[in-house]
Order: structure tokens, then C-alpha cells, then sequence
């Protein structure tokens, strides 16, 4: 990845962490991805935010995306399994969140990425199997839900 894209990135995934600090998250396992990585024993690539909001008792797992959709389901189903093994009463109180750029959502609306699709009715990233059929990314049961950035 040049060093433009990298920084370009870096600036996302912290708006994003950002963001989400304010609407009431906090960071238990840490706010970059070595610290998250470390904290829940994960080996392999890590989603970018693992936070928990108390009000709400909800955790939320995010990556900020460009257009690499199979590593982002990848990297939020690893930390889904970190945070499972972390926090045994997390099931059912456990989202998932991809933040894509605005022409990357309009993409996966209209003509779909790396075989992803958003179907107009609601924003979870989804897919048609070998028998055209609609099925919802879902690591361990979890949809995946799409945010565009600059909602």
C-alpha cells in the first residue's frame, strides 16, 4: 500500500475510533490495532475498534474499509472470537460494523464489490450463493452491518 493510502487509512480509523469515543464507547482491550490484537490473544488480523458502551450494554466490533471486503469480514470475525472468548456474557449484545467511503456504498448498492452486495431494504452486507440465493454475511451468526462514511 503506498504511504499516501496507508496515512489516508491511519486518518479513517481514527475518525472512526473517534467517533465512536463519542457516542458513548469506550476501548477496554485498547485504540490501535497492536493493542487489540494483544489483548484478546489474537493471532492474524484484527478489526480496528473494539468498543463497549455501558449505557446500552452493547459492544461493538468496526473496520474501516476502502474496498477489501473478504479481510474485513476476516478481521471482524478474528476479534468476534476474541471478544467471545473475553466476554462470555457478550452473545446477543454483540455488534458488527464495516464504515466504507460514500462511493464505495453506492458500489455495493448498485453493482456490488468482491461479490458483496447491500440489498436496498436494509444495510447488511450480504451475498448470493451458487443457487442465487440472498445470504447475509453473518461470522458465528452476527450480521454485518454497513455504515457510509460521512453519515
Amino acid at each position: 500500500m503506498p504511504s499516501s493510502d496507508k496515512d489516508e487509512g491511519l486518518a479513517q480509523e481514527a475518525s472512526i475510533r473517534q467517533r465512536l469515543s463519542i457516542q458513548g464507547y469506550t476501548q477496554p482491550y485498547g485504540a490501535t490495532d497492536d493493542e487489540i490484537r494483544g489483548s484478546l490473544g489474537i493471532s492474524g488480523k484484527c478489526a480496528d475498534f473494539v468498543g463497549y458502551h455501558p449505557d446500552l450494554d452493547q459492544w461493538l466490533i468496526a473496520e474501516s474499509k476502502g474496498s477489501d471486503l473478504p479481510t474485513a469480514e476476516e478481521q471482524l470475525e478474528n476479534t468476534l472470537k476474541g471478544v467471545l472468548a473475553k466476554e462470555p456474557a457478550a452473545p446477543g449484545r454483540i455488534e458488527l460494523q464495516v464504515y466504507i467511503k460514500a462511493n464505495q456504498y453506492d458500489k455495493l448498492v448498485t453493482v456490488g464489490m468482491a461479490g458483496y452486495y447491500l440489498r436496498s431494504d436494509d444495510n447488511f452486507l450480504g451475498f448470493f450463493d451458487e443457487d442465487d440465493m440472498w445470504q447475509y454475511s453473518a461470522p458465528l451468526g452476527i450480521r454485518i452491518s454497513v455504515v457510509r462514511e460521512g453519515d
